[in-house]
């Protein structure tokens, strides 16, 4: 099976050479280590994980952890079966299945690392969307730094993918995969495949002991591991042509303003005072006058993804998102009579589409009784 990864990942790194020109800083280092390695790059856009997992070269491929929404798109999810990849929980629909997921989650990767293996993640857990990488509350990558600490980490930074179709440079919102993908398939059948404008990537490779993180906090690994990523400035987006005649020339990036302000007016002070006595319950401590403002993010305090669905569950119930005991019976019975009246609707069908004689009632059977 690593035979087989290892011939997919040389395709993807020859398909990814048609348009991107790859450099890469202390290869030579990877070839020392030895036993359960952990890599941890920054994230910039969609396309630097194929980049970074088809250019590595590791004793023993690389298993990914990537986010729930790309590993099920139809496209792909061959593929992530293919790579061993780690499926990762949407957090975003604050449920208690995502968060025992996520626990369990990061168990089989810890597990993964004891047993020598290769894992890839990143710590931010989402792709970059700024010029700078921000990790902010995340914890996985304390919580396995801190369960593993013996292992070898890498750290990876990636520059040249910020600005391109597949980062959240040019609206300031994450792109669309599926979408993105089909229109750098148009720029390259347009090209000719072979004659793609080349867009320029270094990868820059730092191998430190898991035990540098000896001792820290989830907080002070983050600000570690942002210094690092961002030890240069960070990087302002770079446009290249899609092709050398046809097509824009010139880029066009969001300008990191939108238009998601907001200020106190826009709740009542009931919901502002129950947001801060969540919070201040959450975190184990009052919050500081400047903390209360509206414009403060999660991502500032220390609040990661699973703190935020600890947080998000109590606001649901106390303002009435969360369906009561008889919501659920209700829609328990509508979805039953649906069903009840459809069934022998569909097995008719089923009998004219296929040809089957339909089996006789009984006379005085009444038609709902139908089976």
């Amino acid at each position: 099976m690593n035979l087989i990864r290892r011939i997919y990942w040389i395709l993807v790194r020859c398909l990814l050479h048609l348009r991107y020109s790859v450099q890469i800083s202390g290869q030579e280092k990877l070839g020392q280590l030895h036993g359960a390695t952990l890599v941890m790059p920054n994230h910039p856009g969609y396309i630097d994980p194929p980049i970074v997992l088809s250019h590595l070269q590791l004793s023993e491929p690389l298993r990914p952890l990537v986010f729930s929404g790309t590993y099920r798109m139809p496209f792909l999810y061959p593929f992530m079966r293919l790579v061993e990849a780690f499926e990762v929980p949407d957090m975003q629909s604050h449920s208690k299945n995502a968060k025992a997921q996520a626990e369990q989650l990061i168990d089989a990767v810890a597990s993964q690392l004891e047993a020598g293996n290769n894992i890839l993640m990143y710590p931010s857990g989402r792709i970059q969307r700024g010029d700078v990488e921000v990790i902010g509350g995340a914890r996985a990558a304390s919580d396995l730094l801190q369960r593993c600490p013996d292992v070898n980490v890498v750290l990876v930074r990636t520059r040249g993918v910020w600005g391109s179709m597949f980062s959240c440079a040019e609206t300031g919102t994450v792109p669309n995969l599926a979408e993105r993908s089909m229109k750098s398939l148009g720029w390259a059948l347009l090209s000719g495949i072979l004659f793609l404008p080349r867009r320029k990537v270094t990868l820059e490779i730092e191998v430190v002991s898991g035990q540098d993180f000896a001792g820290l906090d989830k907080v002070q690994i983050n600000q570690k591991l942002e210094a690092w990523y961002n030890q240069d400035g960070g990087q302002s987006p770079q446009f290249v042509r899609y092709h050398h005649w046809f097509g824009p020339s010139e880029g066009k990036f969001h300008d990191g303003h939108g238009a998601t302000d907001c200020c106190e007016e826009d709740f009542s002070p009931e919901v502002r005072q129950l947001v801060l006595d969540i919070l201040a319950e959450r975190l184990h401590r009052p919050l500081e006058t400047s903390e209360r403002h509206p414009a403060v993010t999660l991502d500032s305090l220390g609040v990661d993804s699973l703190d935020r669905m600890e947080i998000a569950w109590p606001l649901k119930i106390a303002l009435g998102f969360v369906q009561t005991k008889w919501h659920q019976r209700l829609a328990n019975y509508i979805n039953w009579r649906l069903v009840s009246l459809l069934r022998p609707r569909m097995k008719r069908l089923k009998f004219r589409l296929f040809g089957i004689k339909q089996p006789s009632r009984t006379p005085n059977q009444p038609s709902w009784m139908t089976p």
